[in-house]
């Protein structure tokens, strides 16, 4: 798959969603740019979203991710290393409908 249709099924899948997204982005010059990125698109497509900057994904983080009520959640430039983290702490599959 080439980029422009990446970039294509991204934007049809955010279209689709009808409730506030979650962001959450790192403290760092490539998480700033990230977060200002998805934020433009986000309002090009007329979406609600509530971003925060972070130093890091920690424990406390997700256990404060999992009280909150989001369907979508984006973590930008947290580092690969973070993915086991959080599906471990199965944050966001509690709130799946």
């Amino acid at each position: 798959m080439d980029f422009l249709t990446s970039i294509k099924e991204a934007t049809n899948y955010f279209s689709k969603i009808t409730k506030p997204i979650r962001i959450i982005s790192h403290l760092d010059a490539d998480g700033l740019s990230s977060a200002s990125i998805m934020v433009k698109t986000l309002k090009r497509l007329d979406k609600i979203f509530i971003l925060s900057i972070v130093k890091q994904i920690s424990p406390q983080l997700l256990e404060e991710l999992k009280r909150e009520s989001y369907e979508t959640y984006l973590f930008l430039d947290t580092g690969s290393g973070n993915l086991n983290e959080i599906n471990n702490a199965n944050t966001f599959k509690e709130h799946s409908s």
